[in-house]
């Protein structure tokens, strides 16, 4: 049986050999030497260069000092335990770096078997060298391709956004590759291809393409909003009809629609009678405030109800959108129907009924429209409802109809109706006159003259 003795680059295990020799000449003795470290290198993409990354794994039991050598360049070294591991790498500052081999720099400060103190660091009688392979980094984007698409919009937001759909290449390259732009990123394998896909809002005009950080293009990112424009909920509108200028014979019926703004954004508002698209001019709705818009319903006195549109424009993302509702007005009347009556007396005038001496004098029936806007029949009779008199009085006009005369032995009363109103009874009395007008008589003609020569009119008063 042979027995084997395993020792590292820079042990120096002949004078312990010599010994077992000595001792046992009768056992074979092999020494062997194995590596100090085991190492692997490998390539790697770091911020579009190639880097040349060692993992060396210290194999003996004693602490040693690790360093690289490739392309020209050296890692620095580090200290490793017995029985540690450490990473070593080498940026090579290229984008290409042709298949070679990695020198280990494996140095370490031991005693030999004897316990001697080495008199400078012990290193392998030929130094370690790890292949690595070929890497290439060539990513590319077809900027030229790309497309946006998928839009869409968010009210809250009022903004659009797209899909910027970029193809991507790394089928030059041996190592992966980070695209991006924007806000997206892709890692895509060596030797595939992918799309990079770029959320863009609108109004962006450019998105640079990179790898790994390098700018490989850029692309024209602009697209066509596709912002859509709803009734806003918090913009409320009434619509009230009335009569302008109020309780007047010049009322004609108009409505006022009331717009509230409610939310936080500006509107431009315009009003129309339903299906008319007779527009009022446009006024600006700002946050919080609440505007009267003026829409007449004709010069009519009379409207039927129906329904008023409202428009609500503003400008997104450039373009000017429009929003339409709707409110619905019962209808109105601006009709005024206020007939008024009076008397219109003549002067007292003597004379005889039945050769009863007594005063009489003419009357007249003052008929007043002018507080109303539309015609209005009136009827006139006397107290036993006869004679009727009738007549149609047009809007601000007044007439006067002559009416049986006021005797003093039984006075006078008059009715003026017109349609539902009734003025009651007009009266006229003449009848104490008279009296006045006998005891006169009775005490001088002069005396009776001047007193039937005084003006009086008929007092008016309800029977």
């Amino acid at each position: 049986m042979t027995f084997r003795l395993a020792y590292v680059p820079g042990a120096t295990p002949g004078k312990w050999a010599r010994t077992w020799r000595e001792r046992l000449p009768d056992e074979p003795l092999e020494l062997v030497q194995v590596p100090a470290a085991d190492a692997t290198v490998e390539p790697q993409n770091v911020d579009g260069q190639v880097r040349l990354v060692a993992i060396v794994s210290n194999r003996t039991g004693e602490a040693m000092q690790a360093g690289m050598a490739a392309v020209g360049r050296v890692a620095p070294a580090v200290t490793l335990g017995a029985g540690e591991t450490a990473t070593l790498a080498v940026d090579t500052g290229a984008a290409s770096v042709p298949a070679g081999e990695a020198e280990l720099l494996l140095t370490r400060w031991t005693v030999d078997a004897d316990g001697d103190e080495p008199a400078e660091a012990a290193a392998p009688a030929e130094v370690p060298t790890v292949a690595y392979r070929a890497a290439v980094l060539a990513p590319a984007a077809d900027v030229a391709a790309a497309v946006a698409e998928d839009c869409s919009y968010d009210p809250a937001a009022e903004t659009s956004t797209a899909v910027l759909r970029v193809p991507v290449d790394n089928s030059g390259s041996t190592l992966p590759v980070t695209f991006t732009a924007g806000d997206a990123s892709l890692v895509v394998a060596a030797g595939e291809r992918g799309t990079l896909e770029v959320p863009v809002a609108w109004g962006t005009t450019a998105v640079d393409v990179l790898a790994d950080g390098r700018l490989l293009g850029t692309v024209q990112a602009g697209f066509p909003s596709c912002a859509t424009v709803a009734w806003p909920q918090d913009v409320t509108v009434t619509a009230t009809p009335r009569c302008t200028p109020g309780d007047s014979p010049a009322g004609r019926p108009e409505l006022a629609v009331t717009l509230a703004n409610g939310g936080g954004s500006t509107w431009s508002a315009r009003v129309a009678r339903g299906g008319t698209q007779a527009w009022t001019e446009a006024v600006t709705l700002a946050p919080g405030e609440t505007r009267e818009v003026v829409v007449p319903l004709g010069r009519w006195l009379r409207a039927p109800g129906g329904s008023v549109d409202v428009q609500l424009a503003r400008a997104v993302e450039g373009t000017e959108h429009v929003a339409t509702g709707s409110a619905r007005f019962a209808g109105t009347s601006c009709v005024l129907a206020r007939p008024g009556a009076s008397l219109e007396t003549g002067e007292p005038e003597a004379g005889e009924v039945d050769g009863v001496p007594t005063s009489s004098r003419t009357v007249g029936v003052v008929l007043d429209n002018t507080a109303s806007n539309v015609p209005v029949l009136f009827r006139v009779t006397d107290r036993d409802d006869e004679p009727e008199v009738v007549r149609m009085v047009a809007p601000g006009a007044t007439t006067t109809v002559e009416v049986p005369r006021a005797t003093g032995a039984e006075g006078a009363a008059y009715t003026v109706r017109a349609g539902e109103w009734l003025r009651g009874r007009l009266v006229l009395h003449v009848r104490r006159r008279v009296l006045a007008h006998v005891r006169h008589h009775r005490r001088g003609r002069g005396h009776r003259h001047r007193t039937a020569g005084r003006r009086h009119r008929g007092r008016a008063a309800p029977a």
